[in-house]
């Protein structure tokens, strides 16, 4: 598979885009005020513990919303033998070392676990946990017989703990394994000391900064190309490389020609159809996807399709075609949590059985665990993914309304649109001033602290900024005056 990794930034916003055979795979989005939570440590201190739902909530610093601790992740915390009840395992008011594993999610808080587990490029290091797991996505019977040797002696070198070995290790050497594994045993040693000098609430690590955390989560063995969207970016990502992957710095190079990478590309068409609820099937139907407070509901419909011999072969033909747009658009939206298909009906078992093997295969490609749970009593597919932050969508667009073929992007979202255009007109037309008609929102947002000031650097010279009611918010108008 021909694997490709695009990066562009302009300020307070960075967003990464993973393609794969042509076609984008994956895009990741990060904004300043919306900065993942995820990967986070923090020493928090219990606020409420709810026996009823096996649950403890827990006050984290600098965080608005308690985050929730189930019995489940408290695992930590529980003796060989103890008791397991939540109640049993933690206090109101007690101090407790939590990782983050889910942002908060509308109303809901971000998910906690005890079970800390510290991200090198490698390997990952869980402390609590014996036993070591390799990817998946390391299939040769060789590399992984090595790997789990090399697993082994990292457990035996720090003499706790064990290890996921990550994708990106099955082209690493030996020693390069042993030594971020005792790289990693220091920070948790560090970060122990820490927890026990504390007498606070505190944050004791934070993740990542986004570009790279992108470099360390994105890039695996067999990626062809690194391309970044200017000189600044590919400095930031040399740097980056150079000090924990110097191998990958011939795959980095710098954008250069006049058209945004991520247009030509076509991203940008990838993350604008997020906001689109109905999408076409080739060959007739369609998909319509509606996020709803609970899950997401996807809904298959042959339209005018009558191409086959029969409703039945018409309903499982496009439900065949349905499958690999449904499991791209999960992919690509970053849904997470429950998820309800309506395909269209068929009596055959055997149709309904291919369909879910379909389904099956084609979520396989997916980085984030996802479960095919089968048909309900009602004929719905039902099936779960791994839910770690709101999906791109509602990143994009806020609450949808629900029976509109489109979303409307977000006020934010346009004014970040707005600052890659003056990019790009600023260099298709250098030295000219750059008028900018918007909604007044959207210019309110681009007068707001800080942004005044990097407009004018991106466009070469401070815009002119005219607030018009008549424009919708994501339809901003920019023109060069001599």
């Amino acid at each position: 598979m021909n694997t490709k990794l695009l990066i562009d930034a302009v300020p307070g916003e960075v967003r990464a885009v993973l393609v794969e055979d042509g076609e984008v795979a994956e895009i990741h989005i990060d904004r300043d005020g919306h900065e993942s939570l995820v990967g986070n440590i923090y020493l928090g201190r219990v606020e409420a513990v709810e026996a009823s739902l096996q649950a403890a909530f827990v006050a984290l610093p600098g965080v608005a919303a308690p985050g929730y601790l189930s019995a489940k992740h408290a695992g930590a915390l529980v003796q060989a033998g103890g008791p397991r009840r939540i109640e049993r395992i933690l206090n109101q008011g007690q101090l407790v070392l939590v990782e983050v594993t889910r942002d908060a999610v509308g109303d809901k808080g971000p998910g906690l676990t005890t079970l800390v587990a510290l991200p090198g490029r490698l390997l990952v290091y869980h402390p609590y946990r014996s036993g070591n797991v390799l990817s998946g996505a390391i299939r040769d019977e060789v590399q992984r017989a090595r790997l789990e040797d090399a697993a082994s002696r990292a457990v035996d070198g720090v003499g706790e703990g064990g290890f996921i070995v990550r994708t990106a290790a099955q082209s690493a050497d030996v020693p390069a394994l042993l030594r971020e594994a005792r790289e990693l045993h220091f920070r948790w040693e560090t970060l122990c000391k820490a927890v026990d000098a504390a007498r606070e609430p505190a944050c004791l690590q934070r993740d990542l900064p986004p570009l790279q955390r992108t470099l360390r989560d994105l890039v695996r063995p067999g990626i062809s190309r690194i391309v970044v969207d200017g000189h600044a970016l590919f400095a930031d990502a040399r740097h980056y490389l150079s000090d924990s992957n110097p191998d990958l710095l011939e795959q980095l190079e710098v954008h250069a020609t006049a058209t945004p990478l991520f247009e030509a590309a076509g991203a940008e068409a990838a993350i604008d159809s997020m906001l689109e609820t109905r999408l076409d099937l080739r060959g007739g139907g369609w998909v319509t996807i509606e996020p709803v407070e609970a899950l997401t509901a996807i809904d298959v419909n042959s339209g005018d399709a009558t191409a086959e011999s029969s409703r039945e072969q018409t309903s499982f033909t496009t439900n065949l075609r349905a499958v690999d747009t449904i499991a791209r658009q999960l992919r690509l939206r970053d849904v997470g949590g429950m998820v309800l298909v309506d395909f269209i009906h068929m009596e055959s078992p055997k149709h309904r059985d291919r369909v879910l093997d379909a389904l099956r295969g084609a979520l396989g490609r997916d980085r984030s665990p996802c479960a095919v749970l089968g048909w309900t009593r009602m004929g719905l597919c039902e099936l779960t993914r791994r839910r770690s932050r709101a999906a791109l969508p509602d990143f994009l667009a806020g609450r949808p309304d629900v029976g509109r073929k489109r979303r409307r992007k977000s006020v934010e979202s346009a004014g970040y649109d707005v600052l890659r255009r003056v990019r790009a007109e600023a260099a298709a037309r250098p030295g000219a001033t750059l008028a900018i008609a918007a909604h007044p929102d959207v210019i309110d947002w681009l007068r707001a602290a800080g942004r005044p000031a990097a407009l004018a650097e991106i466009a070469g010279k401070p815009p002119v900024l005219e607030g018009d009611k008549s424009l919708p918010v994501d339809e901003p108008q920019i023109q060069a005056r001599s």
